[in-house]
């Protein structure tokens, strides 16, 4: 469903009104004055589809996007049991419960998430709003018994390192259903000329 009727959002409704598929229908964003209190009530920054909103004066008409979590987060779903109850139906796989559960962690420690896509993950992160400040990290969700192949570790490290940020594997424990992160940097010394024509010198043997 394209478009977003704010009362339907914030408005007063009955809780067994608000249903996953009611959620799914609130992620596109079209007015600014919406936008203006996602961020400084909820932290949220919603992304603007296509270009910059700054098109010649007339300005770009185009929605922002919501991530389905985004939406979740907004509708209180995680504090309220008899909603949270509408979240965990057949219809959820792991990677989205996970995708929520860290989602919600990093919302709760005062960061502005956002969409990583864009970069080979989950999330990026920012301490305020990203038009003041560069993205610290990229989190991307995986299993606890998931394995990362040598290759996807480097390739994964070596693109955020490309974009100055921080490359963050986030696991939900599902003993304690609490998020667990590691961290790597990619070291830019690595890609000097020297070390580069003494990587090529030692894989000729």
């Amino acid at each position: 469903m394209l478009g977003w009727v704010w009362p339907r959002l914030f408005g007063k409704r009955r809780a067994e009104d608000i249903t996953r598929e009611f959620g799914e229908d609130a992620q596109l964003v079209f007015s600014r004055k919406t936008e203006s209190i996602l961020f400084h009530r909820f932290r949220m920054w919603t992304q603007r589809v296509g270009a910059s909103r700054n098109v010649g004066h007339r300005g770009r008409k185009l929605p922002a996007l919501m991530m389905p979590e985004q939406a979740a987060y907004a509708f209180g779903f995680e504090r309220d049991p008899k909603r949270r109850r509408l979240l965990d139906g057949p219809g959820l796989t792991r990677k989205e419960t996970d995708r929520d559960v860290v989602y919600r962690d990093l919302a709760d420690r005062g960061y502005v998430v956002g969409s990583a896509c864009r970069y080979g993950g989950d999330f990026v992160i920012y301490d305020s709003h990203p038009s003041r400040c560069h993205s610290k990290a990229t989190i991307r969700v995986v299993k606890p018994d998931e394995t990362v192949s040598c290759t996807d570790l480097a390739g994964y490290c070596r693109v955020q390192g490309s974009v100055l940020k921080r490359a963050v594997f986030a696991s939900v424990d599902p003993d304690t259903n609490k998020p667990q992160y590691v961290s790597f940097a990619f070291n830019p010394a690595l890609s000097t000329e020297a070390n580069k024509k003494l990587e090529r010198r030692l894989s000729r043997g």
